[in-house]
């Protein structure tokens, strides 16, 4: 969640130095969103993001791209960390000891992969 708002945050700034209404809308959409609305807004975030063209020598655009990194890890980390604690709760002896009952079953976050691509003329260092 803190990655998510993090590059939202820094969508909106990117946004505000250069880039308009409609990149804006969308990062403070994402900023905004509710629990249920969440996934829906970032993969709106993300497609705004990839109709822009970042430049990663300007430190807003360099701030966006670090944070999409970022949360492109943290989604992996998250996706497998459901899958795991599916496949525990699914095994017979938690099933019969029940130990999983009080808690709700863990939710995967379906988003579109946010990792941004740089342009190709533009080495990475």
């Amino acid at each position: 969640d803190a990655h998510l708002l993090r590059r939202a945050a820094a969508a909106a700034v990117l946004a505000e130095k250069r880039y308009g209404v409609e990149l804006y809308a969308a990062a403070r959409i994402a900023l905004d969103a509710v629990p249920e609305e969440r996934e829906a807004a970032e993969n709106d975030l993300t497609r705004q993001l990839r109709a822009v063209r970042l430049d990663p020598a300007d430190p807003a655009c360099e701030a966006v791209i670090a944070a999409s990194r970022r949360l492109a890890l943290s989604r992996q980390v998250h996706t497998d960390l459901v899958r795991d604690a599916r496949s525990a709760r699914s095994r017979p002896l938690v099933r019969v000891c029940r130990m999983g009952r009080r808690h709700p079953w863990p939710r995967y976050f379906d988003i579109d992969d946010p990792t941004l691509a740089l342009p190709a003329d533009v080495p990475t260092g």
